[in-house]
């Protein structure tokens, strides 16, 4: 079924490879949908709705799913929305030591809230790109 992001009130959401929240905004460093293969970790975020966020701060009720490029489940878990900044829910996938070259490919991640899928996404893990994500500075998430 079809991604329905705005049914829970998520304004903009994306992967990225750094996200400070602070009170008054979100900056993302690393940004965008190609990783290196020496990626520490990627982190998707969303920014929510004011009014829906605040509930949404305690219940561990989103659920993400990162899939490795043959397909298989790489990793699972529940998260909650901030507590720094409400407004932002996000969810770490961490890796400990530098990827091997055959974990290089199309990855996809999938978040449901309850029932409801709220983001479906392909994004690339790439020996080739470390070029491609030099030290690019914060960029401010900016609310539309």
């Amino acid at each position: 079924s079809e991604a329905n992001p705005k049914a829970i009130g998520i304004l903009e959401s994306g992967l990225a490879q750094e996200v400070k929240d602070y009170m008054v905004e979100v900056k993302l460093k690393g940004e965008g949908s190609i990783f290196p293969l020496n990626v520490k970790k990627i982190i998707w975020y969303a920014k929510l709705e004011p009014n829906r966020a605040f509930v949404s701060q305690f219940a561990r009720n989103y659920r993400i799913r990162w899939y490795k490029p043959d397909g298989a489940l790489f990793s699972e878990k529940r998260f909650g929305a901030g507590i720094v900044n409400e407004s932002i829910t996000r969810s770490e996938l961490t890796f400990k030591q530098p990827l091997d070259p055959v974990m290089s490919g199309r990855w996809r991640v999938r978040i449901w809230k309850g029932d409801t899928l709220v983001d479906d996404r392909y994004f690339l893990i790439s020996s080739q790109s470390s070029h491609l994500i030099s030290e690019k500075g914060f960029d401010r998430l900016r609310p539309r």
